[in-house]
């Protein structure tokens, strides 16, 4: 059988998670240059607004960010590994 891979956040994630599908969601980086930082967003998780000094740092912290989000349906058993992040633009 082929291992499905299923967005965070569209229809039925949950339940697909609990299934044994692979998760993942997409994160938007920017980088400020005025600021002198990289912010990340992500359009699957929402709350998921992170910013670093570095692009090191910024993937930890959405890491962090993303698994504090997920918390609550570890909780009721519908997610049982980390989701695999997905970075689809990137400004420098």
């Amino acid at each position: 059988m082929m291992a499905m891979n299923y967005r965070v956040g569209m229809p039925g994630w949950r339940l697909l998670a609990k299934l044994g599908a692979s998760l993942y969601f997409r994160v938007k980086v920017s980088r400020d240059d005025e600021a002198g930082v990289y912010w990340a967003e992500s359009p699957d998780l929402r709350g998921l607004v992170i910013e670093a000094a570095t692009l090191e740092e910024l993937l930890r912290e959405v890491n962090l960010g993303a698994a504090e989000l997920l918390e609550p349906h570890r909780d009721d058993g519908a997610i049982n590994a980390d989701p695999v992040v997905r970075f689809d633009h990137a400004h420098a």
